[in-house]
């Protein structure tokens, strides 16, 4: 791919996308971008530096959003759901034609855990146990209490308790009885703990995998061929007595790195520390000879099914949107594999978070570099002819195509799609 800012559409009549480098390679078109471009992209407060920085290499002008009133915006918007926002419904409605934005709507019937369990259970009594039988079985609280008292009763094993918009394994806990859950007076989702997770040096460990959603209908979904290794710190244990270690049943690294022996695995050679690339886990396996290209369609296959467990959800919320540029969607999955290297979701993230150190930015900014180039964005403002002239002198352009609303407008629903 051209190492340009600017790169020609394959279709005629098409303007020109922006083009994005991963780490490591450069413009050759120089360092800045032409300011007379004044290409600026708008980013939620909080959001963190590996995104800024890959946007200021490009040359964006970083606008700060402090709200999620899309009238307000215009261009490339990157979201971030804050504490303090969390309760603001964003309006689709009110979204500007030439706004492309990282949220989709209706992604919560997959990225609340209680949303998800019941979508989950819907699929899977329509199509089958042998079809959806990646998710571990699980009841919301305190609804399914009674059901959820006589399942623990009869199967005797752990159970993990998560509120269901938690993350960063926030108030997590591990019971193996009833009684343990206490008086829950809001919902909390009740999954059944997998007493054989497959071990490396004692320890359990989930991976976050990135699954990016540019269309609902058609459906148009990417699975990134690389993401993280999160392990406990603790040897793996079921013992009554070790349910409440979090270090040995929570695998998130920022509870983890309160552990004194959590390191980083920075060396993809040596197999070590507490934190792998996925492509680390891929190689460790192969050199244990384990068969990964099956590992490697199970988790497609993951990804496919969850995102149509709320593909319903998300076509009906997806009518208030008016022009198919406008959104798109990073989700981060967390699976686990049991001893039979069987995968399993655990939840499904809505706003996967990108931390600075080393091994994280390795991963995450080639998936950014990448992840932008798929979605496409445009130069949405008007251009002069002699901005036009610039950059068909720069980049090598024969023609420079305005950006044309009416190529991405969605047809308005229809009555009976409205009913």
């Amino acid at each position: 791919m051209s190492k340009q800012r600017l790169r020609p559409s394959l279709f005629p009549g098409y303007p020109p996308y922006l083009n994005f480098v991963g780490p490591g390679e450069d413009y050759e078109d120089g360092e800045k971008l032409e300011e007379d471009l004044g290409l600026e992209f708008t980013v939620a407060r909080g959001t963190g530096p590996v995104i800024i920085d890959c946007l200021s290499k490009f040359g964006f002008k970083i606008i700060e959003w402090t709200s999620r009133n899309l009238r307000s915006v215009r261009g490339p918007v990157w979201d971030r759901l804050l504490m303090t926002n969390r309760d603001i419904k964003m309006d689709y409605t009110q979204a500007d034609s030439g706004t492309k934005i990282s949220s989709f709507p209706g992604t919560n019937s997959i990225c609340r855990k209680d949303l998800l369990c019941e979508n989950y259970k819907i699929c899977k009594e329509n199509f089958g146990e042998k079809i959806f039988d990646f998710h571990p079985e699980t009841f919301n609280i305190p609804v399914d209490l009674d059901l959820l008292k006589k399942r623990m009763y009869q199967s005797k094993t752990a159970w993990i308790v998560k509120p269901p918009t938690g993350f960063a394994g926030k108030g997590i806990r591990v019971v193996s009885k009833s009684n343990q859950i206490g008086d829950v007076k809001s919902t909390v989702t009740v999954q059944q703990y997998l007493m054989n997770p497959f071990l490396i040096k004692g320890l359990k460990f989930d991976i976050r995998l990135y699954v990016l959603l540019t269309s609902i209908d058609p459906l148009k979904i990417y699975l990134y061929n690389d993401g993280l290794v999160r392990f406990a710190t603790d040897p793996f244990s079921t013992k009554e007595e070790d349910l409440g270690n979090n270090f040995i049943h929570i695998t998130n690294s920022n509870l983890n790195k309160g552990n004194k022996v959590f390191t980083y695995g920075e060396d993809s050679d040596e197999f070590d520390g507490h934190k792998w690339s996925f492509k680390t886990l891929l190689k460790y396996l192969e050199l244990e000879g384990h068969d990964c290209s099956e590992l490697w369609r199970n988790l497609k296959s993951i990804a496919l099914k969850t995102i149509l467990c709320g593909r319903e959800d998300m076509i009906n919320a997806f009518k208030d949107v008016k022009s198919d540029y406008n959104c798109f969607k990073l989700l981060g999955f967390d699976v686990m594999l049991d001893e039979a290297l069987k995968p399993w979701l655990l939840e499904v993230n809505n706003f996967p978070s990108f931390e600075p150190e080393g091994l994280d930015r390795s991963v995450n900014e080639p998936l950014l570099a990448e992840m932008f180039n798929i979605v496409g964005f445009h130069i949405t403002e008007p251009l002069d002819q002699l901005k036009k002239n610039a950059i068909m002198d720069m980049y090598g352009l024969e023609i420079v195509v305005d950006f044309d609303p009416e190529i991405y407008k969605r047809n308005p629903p229809t009555e009976k799609e409205k009913t």
